[in-house]
This record gives structure tokens, sequence and C-alpha cells, in this order.
């Protein structure tokens, strides 16, 4: 699977955003269902937040205070995957591999050798990463993250839906919470890894579709300084990733969860 490297990903989530924010300003009920609380026509303002200073994408002013929402947003719930982290700060073995990213910096290796001895980096890497390296990354890089946060809006583009559920309704959240929950790393990727959890005693937990990653945020090319357009740096980065979206919101509760049309 490719992923992109050039922004634009970033620059689609925005303009999704801008349209998002626009329909709930003049749609009164659409923007309650979204924020979970009953909005009144011309008593609320809505406002683009994200970056990096920001884990809410759209806030919400109203009577009963401020309502914060992440927007994710996909053109098929059943193909790809987003972001839950992507991090610079969390990167396992992260000396080795700043050390390796200035090294193929300096040097005169083409892309497809720099690629291949990044990769192995990473690999290894991901290798180290025990259960409970990855119950804390989730946790703290996840859980805590989302938990200032009042809702999450997943964006179904060929359904003309907007999910909107809060965070503590994601299965996965609840389950790395009990104690005695262990994480465990499937597949055979090179930088990719599926992860599966078990309860205390042994007992598998359903399939939650996540994915960590140990790869680059701005590709190889930049990383050698050999790019023309765009970023003209990469460095390591640790992503944790949401596959399988449509089974993720399935698994949320009825009672949980709001459908708005758009």
């Amino acid at each position: 699977m490719a992923f992109r490297t050039d922004g634009s990903s970033h620059a689609d989530g925005v303009r999704a955003e801008k349209k998002n924010i626009k329909l709930m300003q003049l749609d009164a009920k659409k923007a309650s269902a979204m924020c979970g609380v009953p909005l009144t026509e011309g008593a609320y303002t809505v406002e683009q937040r994200g970056g990096t200073q920001y884990t809410e994408d759209i806030a919400v002013q109203h009577d009963g205070g401020e309502t914060t929402l992440s927007h994710k947003r996909k053109k098929k719930l059943g193909t790809g995957s987003f972001d839950w982290l992507n991090s610079t700060k969390r990167v396992p073995c992260a000396a080795t591999l700043k050390r390796v990213t200035r090294q193929l910096r300096n040097s005169d290796y083409s892309v497809e050798e720099a690629r291949t001895i990044f990769k192995g980096a990473c690999h290894d890497a991901l290798e180290t990463m025990t259960s409970d390296d990855l119950i804390q990354i989730i946790k703290e890089g996840i859980v805590a993250k989302y938990a200032g946060i009042d809702r999450i809006t997943v964006e179904a583009e060929d359904e003309k839906i907007i999910y909107s559920f809060e965070p503590s309704a994601i299965p996965f959240f609840k389950a790395v919470s009990l104690p005695g929950t262990r994480a465990e790393m499937t597949g055979a990727g090179t930088t990719s890894r599926s992860l599966r959890f078990v309860d205390e005693g042994g007992t598998p937990f359903p399939d939650f579709g996540l994915r960590i990653r140990v790869t680059s945020n701005n590709g190889i090319t930049a990383m050698l300084g050999k790019n023309t357009k765009g970023n003209k740096t990469s460095s390591p980065v640790i992503k944790l990733q949401q596959d399988k979206v449509h089974q993720m919101i399935d698994s949320i509760a009825a009672a949980d969860i709001t459908k708005t049309r758009i």
C-alpha cells in the first residue's frame, strides 16, 4: 500500500473540515447530532482548529460551553485507514533511527538503497517493542490524548454520512484500560504490524483493526535532500493506524453513535 507523503492528504482534510464547519453553522439539527448536545439556531458558533497545537479539528461555542470534535475523513469506510497517532516523539530506538537518518542524509546512496537501509532500521526498532510498550503508547498517545475531546466524527464520503461518538465508546479504548490486557504484534511486515489484544485470562479480544508502523514522515527522497518539490527533510515517526474503519464503526453500540446525512 502506498502512503502519500506530499501533504495532499492533510490539505484534503482541511478542505473537508471547512465544508463541515459551514454545514454545521447553517444547520442546527445536524450540528446537534454531530456534537451530541442540543443547539439552537443562531446561538452557537463553529470554528476550525487543528494544527500541531490542537487535538480537535472543530470547536463549537454554545450556551452550555464548548464542544470539541476530532474529524476523520474516509472516501470509503471499507478501504484504507486513518491515523490515531503520528509522532516523532514516541519512536522506538529513536537515537538509532535518528543516527541512520543523518548518515543517509550525508551519503551518496540512491533512493532505493537508502529505502532498504532505513526500512531495515525501522524493522529492527519495531522488533524491540514489548506488550508493555504497546499498551503504554496506546494509553498515552491515543486514549489520554482523546480524553480531552468531546466527540470523534468520521465522514464516509461515499455514503454522505458523518458518524459521531464519544471517544470512550470505542472498544479498544476500553480494552487497553483494563488491568492485565496484553498487546501482540502479528504479521510479517517489515515496518508495519497488526495489533491483537488478549485479556488478563488470555482470552482474545475481537480484532480492533489497529496497526502500528515505524516509518518516515516525508519519505526517503526528502530524507536524502533530493526532493525538488515539497518537503526537504524527513524524520522517523511511529504511527498507530485504524484499519477496517467500517468494522470499528459497527463495533460501537447503537445508543452511543449518531449518523448525520450531509
